[in-house]
């Protein structure tokens, strides 16, 4: 997965949680399409993840959603990581455990 531009690879989006809601465990929102092999890909890839790290799993198609379509309709499948973009594109999932491997907050 391609991570978002910038010096963290992650660029806070408000796609995830509500900020005021606490996290118990990390979340992991993909933001996907239907018809899509690489969204696919990824969703069997963080299914099979959540055997090794626990973590909530969620999905939004930009089929559903007009405002989320504009802004990734090119770049599904998006990955956001406790509502921080966490890349696009192929899962890097090294880092994305050694990433739900630390504690949160």
């Amino acid at each position: 997965m391609n991570p978002t531009p910038g010096s963290s690879g992650c660029k806070p989006e408000n796609e995830g949680r509500e900020k005021s809601t606490p996290l118990s465990r990390h979340e992991v929102l993909l933001v996907s399409k239907r018809e899509c092999p690489l969204c696919d890909e990824a969703r069997e890839q963080l299914i099979t993840l959540k055997l090794r790290v626990p973590f909530d799993l969620v999905e939004r198609h930009i089929d559903d959603d007009a405002e989320l379509a504009a802004r990734h309709e090119l770049e599904v499948p998006v990955i956001f990581l406790d509502g921080a973009r966490f890349g696009f594109g192929h899962v890097e999932l090294p880092r994305l455990e050694a990433a739900l491997r630390k504690p949160l907050p």
